[in-house]
């Protein structure tokens, strides 16, 4: 299937492979001859009469004129009953399922995973509650702690898997698996997967630069940009920020915008300056530089009324702005 499906079949050749978990071929039982597998989108395969250990894979090659795209699956084979698993991510859908599955989500984001026996056809002496017992697995399996409330939150009786924010850091992956095991002595056995990996923020590759180097505070158009952001989730947004010191004080930022270019008017003193870099799909990466930028006091303006318009005109523009971004406690204080 195409990711997101369906997948449209037209004009499309697939082409299939079978292979042992060692890299040879798969050969039938009764004459060890190469195993030749259909064509099209859905084939069946009957394992019955293939040579066959533990696990087999599966290669799937799909072209389209001079364009191929290759994809495998492994399947891990047993004699006991396969008792049919599933598992899937509850609230919502990831930011975007990568082609082998793997579900890309955001550093800020709870993962929840809920699952179960499948609906649908049960083997014969499978009772779906008395004869299964389910049990939650991740992979690395340190990432949990040694105390799972810590990080993860694991109810077997619903059963869901937490996986809290933080645990991963950006482009880490981990594995869930929720697995079935035969209970009242019935030999059965089943699971299903997710892989789960941290959407990784834009990355920095070029600088950050203000210009003009000086001016005076509240009336010089500062512009500041950081250029040579690169993400494969575009467009890449940006929002501008400076970094409040005083006491109380909080930082204050742009609205995220697709240029990647602010102008900003500054209070007086040295200042340190951020911006911050979101994909497509919300992954936040953030810089703060102190660039050098000189920003003067104004001039008595007691004795000087165009100056001091020229003020008030300015002030006034700057607590407009913080109130159209919700910073009325800044207003307050900057009008003050």
């Amino acid at each position: 299937t195409c990711s997101p499906p369906p997948c449209p079949t037209a004009g499309l050749t697939f082409e299939w492979a079978c292979y042992l978990p060692g890299g040879g071929v798969c050969r039938y039982d009764a004459d060890k001859q190469k195993v030749t597998l259909p064509t099209g989108a859905v084939i069946t395969v009957p394992l019955g009469e293939i040579l066959l250990e533990s696990e087999v894979v599966f290669e799937a090659t799909v072209i389209k004129g001079k364009r191929r795209s290759v994809s495998q699956v492994t399947l891990s084979l047993t004699d006991a009953l396969v008792v049919p698993i599933k598992v899937y991510l509850l609230d919502g859908t990831p930011n975007y399922v990568g082609s082998d599955g793997t579900l890309f989500v955001n550093a800020a984001r709870q993962v929840r995973l809920t699952g179960g026996v499948a609906d649908g056809t049960v083997p014969a002496g499978i009772n779906r509650r008395a004869s299964v017992s389910l049990s939650w697995s991740i992979t690395p399996p340190a990432l949990c702690g040694s105390s799972a409330e810590d990080k993860c939150i694991i109810d077997i009786s619903t059963p869901v898997f937490v996986l809290r924010p933080g645990v991963l850091a950006a482009g880490e992956r981990a594995t869930i698996r929720l697995t079935a095991a035969g209970s009242d002595g019935v030999v059965s056995t089943g699971f299903a997967q997710l892989a789960v990996q941290i959407n990784r923020g834009p990355t920095l590759g070029g600088a950050c630069d203000v210009s003009p180097s000086s001016g005076l505070e509240l009336l010089e158009d500062f512009s500041v940009s950081c250029f040579g952001w690169t993400d494969e989730d575009l467009p890449i947004t940006y929002a501008y920020g400076v970094r409040v010191d005083s006491p109380g004080g909080k930082d204050i930022f742009t609205p995220f915008k697709i240029v990647d270019t602010a102008v900003l008017r500054l209070p007086r003193g040295q200042q340190i300056l951020s911006v911050r870099a979101a994909d497509a799909f919300g992954a936040v990466s953030e810089t703060w530089q102190s660039l050098p930028v000189s920003v003067n006091a104004q001039a008595d303006t007691a004795n000087s009324p165009d100056a001091a318009a020229a003020n008030e005109d300015a002030i006034t523009d700057a607590v407009t702005e913080m109130e159209a971004l919700g910073d009325y406690t800044g207003a307050l204080a900057f009008g003050t």
